[in-house]
């Protein structure tokens, strides 16, 4: 896992980006389904950044799931059970593959970053 920033930045650009996907929204008055996006984009981001590339491409797929189910004259009855399945089996395939990283590892290398980071600024 190849982080690019801190989880605290990473947290931070994804808020942001968050917020301007909803000034944008707000000034459009097209709530939905576009707040999919503006709720999945962000997220995504903040994974990618954290080297969670996997995951980003789950979120991606489940929010752009919905959006293109709801957007486009798709039959919503058999997209959308199709995009949670999808995602249910990835992520239980993913968690079970003996490559992952267990949270525990995450949360002290995460903690490690962050030490770092105050030491530096000292």
């Amino acid at each position: 896992m190849n982080q690019l920033v801190s989880r605290h930045r990473a947290q931070s650009l994804g808020l942001a980006l968050f917020f301007l996907g909803l000034a944008i929204v707000s000034f459009a008055d097209a709530w939905w389904p576009w707040i999919m996006l503006v709720i999945g984009i962000p997220i995504s981001f903040r994974q990618l950044l954290l080297g969670r590339y996997y995951d980003a491409f789950v979120t991606l797929v489940v929010f752009l799931g919905i959006f293109g189910a709801y957007s486009f004259p798709l039959n919503k009855e058999y997209i959308l059970p199709i995009v949670f399945l999808v995602s249910a089996l990835f992520i239980l395939v993913r968690e079970f593959s003996e490559g992952y990283r267990h949270q525990e590892d995450e949360e002290e290398e995460d903690i490690n970053h962050e030490i770092e980071e105050e030491s530096n600024e000292d």
